[in-house]
């Protein structure tokens, strides 16, 4: 191996020892908090989130609840974190792709055994349902190679990694019709320097993240939209709904 080569190694395995990780192997704990515990979490507090409408009149702490499990950025982290703790790139995507499949059908399960949303036919449920497992592998393996680039790259890839998370936050603000949008929104800013450390990837990360939120912000609307005027998609009006 070269000297340069050697040293690019080298610096990759310092900020990964630095940063928690893109470089250092990943211990079993957070591997299996991720993994396991973070999509049985996400997926019951969803379900149970789905019981109360969030109104502005209610408590902050019901509000929170309700509100924490059924905004998009919620899933993207889940998935972000999965392929930021697992080593291997393959894996990694595969990682996140699981989480979220997981806590998609934890919700489901939820509701169904439970009997939340019990207005609404077992033919809806089972559409969105299937609607969202397809997204959940979609949303799985963007996220989930944005967790596991962050970790492992450097420079301006890395950047754009954390862009991802900053779009999924500030897609929440845009999309969701309540005055605690303004909570992802805070959390964008603070969420990029927490990834980045540094001013230019911290630029880097909140432009990418803006321009990726306006895209992403549009298609989401647009399939809001259509699952408000599907009866087959009632299981899953968005948040705020």
């Amino acid at each position: 191996m070269s000297p340069v080569a050697t040293a690019a190694k080298t610096r990759r395995r310092k900020r990964g020892t630095e940063q928690g990780g893109p470089a250092a192997t990943a211990s079993a704990p957070p591997i299996l908090m991720v993994l396991v515990a973070g999509p049985l979490f996400l997926g019951l507090i969803a379900a149970f989130g789905s019981t109360v409408a969030v109104h502005d009149d209610m408590s902050i702490p019901a509000a929170a609840f309700a509100f924490a499990g059924n905004i998009g950025s919620s899933w993207a982290l889940l998935a972000f974190a999965a392929g930021a703790v697992v080593p291997r790139a393959p894996i990694a995507v595969g990682a996140g792709v699981f989480v979220l499949v997981a806590a998609t059908l934890v919700y489901y399960t939820t509701i169904e055994a439970f009997g939340i949303r019990s207005g609404v036919d077992s033919i809806s449920l089972d559409a969105a349902r299937d609607t969202w497992l397809v997204a959940s592998v979609g949303a799985g393996v963007v996220f989930a190679t944005a967790g596991y680039l962050w970790r492992t790259r450097e420079g301006f890839l890395a950047a754009f990694a954390v862009g991802t998370v900053v779009a999924s936050l500030l897609a929440d603000f845009v999309l969701v019709d309540h005055w605690m949008a303004y909570v992802p929104l805070a959390g964008a800013p603070v969420a990029a320097a927490v990834l980045t450390r540094r001013l230019w990837p911290f630029a880097i990360a909140m432009v990418s993240g803006i321009v990726l939120a306006g895209v992403a912000a549009t298609a989401l609307s647009y399939v809001d939209e259509v699952a408000r005027q599907d009866p087959r998609m009632l299981g899953i009006a968005m948040a705020g709904a």
